[in-house]
């Protein structure tokens, strides 16, 4: 119709736009975490590992990743390859981050370079890690069956000597089931002897079978 070409240009087809879609660039980089991650070190080292993704149209041949602990940097890793457009590898660091004091951590991987170049994308050139840290400590597993309440558990490890709580997990942590649940939990504990103590609120314990509606 007239309308749709008032100057008479004879254009037949319009490009289309959908205002859903990121328009990609030549050069960019996205990181992602890998699966390995963990919630708890018994360690001062922490090893790191990650996805790099090529989100650019053309191929990636380097890309410095900027490593920062608590936000202070402490490694640039320079990664080299061939990564073509929609891509990804798996990376992991060569050394372990050091860290020096116990509790609450948090890693932040940055692609700062691609191609030598900046990366101008900074949507998705950024992951970070939220950890725990132990130094000089041993891994414990605690494995726990729960019955059909299970919110109604709490539990707590404290010093045999000092009284002093540890670790605890608070009431309503974990969720109702009519099928119980199995839980595990990861402790740091250096050598030395703990009380473990186990509670339920409603006072009846983990014996969910004494009624009708629980079989576990």
């Amino acid at each position: 119709r007239d309308w749709l070409d008032p100057n008479n240009s004879g254009l037949s087809q319009l490009s289309s736009f959908c205002p859903n879609s990121a328009p990609q660039i030549p050069f960019d980089a996205g990181i992602s975490l890998s699966g390995s991650s963990k919630e708890v070190y018994c360690s001062s080292y922490v090893p790191v590992s990650f996805n790099l993704l090529n989100t650019g149209l053309n191929d990636l041949n380097e890309a410095l990743i900027d490593v920062y602990l608590d936000n202070s940097l402490v490694l640039q890793h320079s990664w080299l390859g061939s990564l073509g457009a929609g891509n990804n590898v798996a990376v992991s660091l060569p050394s372990s981050i050091y860290v020096s004091d116990s509790g609450l951590h948090e890693i932040i991987l940055t692609v700062s370079e691609i191609n030598n170049q900046p990366d101008t994308n900074i949507a998705n050139n950024s992951t970070s890690l939220s950890f725990s840290s132990y130094p000089n400590s041993s891994l414990i597993s605690i494995n726990l069956e729960l019955d059909c309440w299970g919110s109604e558990i709490s539990w707590e490890i404290a010093d045999d000597l000092t009284g002093n709580i540890l670790w605890s997990v608070p009431e309503n942590t974990y969720g109702d089931s009519n099928n119980g649940e199995l839980i595990n939990e990861s402790v740091c504990l250096s050598d030395g002897c703990y009380d473990f103590n186990i509670y339920d609120s409603y006072g009846d314990g983990m014996f969910g079978s004494q009624y009708n509606s629980c079989n576990v």
